[in-house]
């Protein structure tokens, strides 16, 4: 079967996007390559292998029981670590935010909410939370109501498997 020009140059640019290596804004020796389908990105500099793509708003609970082994909820300073400190502003829904993540490498980081962590605060009377919008810590109850419910973004440490 002949296929007409634009559809060989359709089905080329498809192969290319499908495999196409990207890089993140991010100091170069930082993130490994990664495809644009990738489910996760890893930190060469922290040996940490993170998912790409954040969980919908989940409870406390429900956010340690969604990062199973070998996965888990990462630390304050770990989820500090993907903080941009050069916050930049992007175009959502026709609005402009603030967001403090790298885009590339972290497509679509909700900012209006901020990500659970397993840290908890000197009190220990709630859990640290990082904001990505702000790039700012905060905290939250773990009391199982929508109004304290936060992202999550799992965490595994590789430490020198990273590719």
């Amino acid at each position: 079967m002949k296929r007409s020009p634009f559809v060989q140059c359709a089905s080329i640019a498809a192969v290319a996007l499908a495999t196409h290596v990207v890089t993140a804004a991010a100091p170069p020796a930082q993130y490994q390559r990664f495809g644009l389908t990738s489910t996760s990105i890893c930190d060469q500099e922290t040996g940490l292998r993170w998912q790409r793509t954040p969980s919908p708003l989940k409870s406390y609970t429900d956010a340690v029981t969604f990062c199973a082994a070998p996965q888990r909820l990462p630390t304050a300073k770990e989820l500090l670590t993907l903080v941009d400190e050069d916050r930049h502003r992007e175009q959502r829904g026709g609005v402009e935010v603030d967001v403090a993540i790298d885009g590339a490498a972290f497509p679509a980081t909700p900012t209006d909410r901020a990500f659970w962590t397993q840290t908890r605060n000197p009190g220990l009377t709630a859990i640290l939370t990082v904001d990505f919008g702000t790039g700012e810590t905060g905290t939250s109850t773990e009391e199982p109501k929508p109004d304290n419910d936060r992202y999550v973004r799992c965490v595994q440490f590789v430490g020198r498997a990273c590719p």
